[in-house]
């Protein structure tokens, strides 16, 4: 299983159509629009996101160290949307 980083409120808003279902379109643009909001105020380091990748590809973020699922993601275009993402190690 890999693990690869979102780093910006922009890149999240960009993997919205990449969603399986309306619920997990709705939870990554409600988290993009918020973490756009505190990254203007100075903190954009206040969200963590991340896709996990292996027989499928989940959406993910941190919620008070805590991994939370967004939704699951077409697993063909989220190969693709991955290349241009870091990969981190999966602890």
């Amino acid at each position: 299983m890999k693990r690869y980083s979102i780093d910006s409120p922009d890149r999240l808003k960009a993997a919205a159509p990449l969603m399986k279902q309306q619920k997990g379109v709705w939870a990554v643009n409600n988290l993009a629009i918020a973490w756009s909001a505190t990254a203007r105020q100075g903190k954009p380091e206040a969200f963590t996101a991340y896709i996990e990748m292996g027989r499928s590809a989940t959406l993910y973020r941190i919620s008070q160290g805590v991994p939370l699922i967004m939704g699951e993601m077409f697993l063909g275009a989220a190969r693709k949307f991955v290349k241009d993402l870091k990969e981190v190690p999966v602890t």
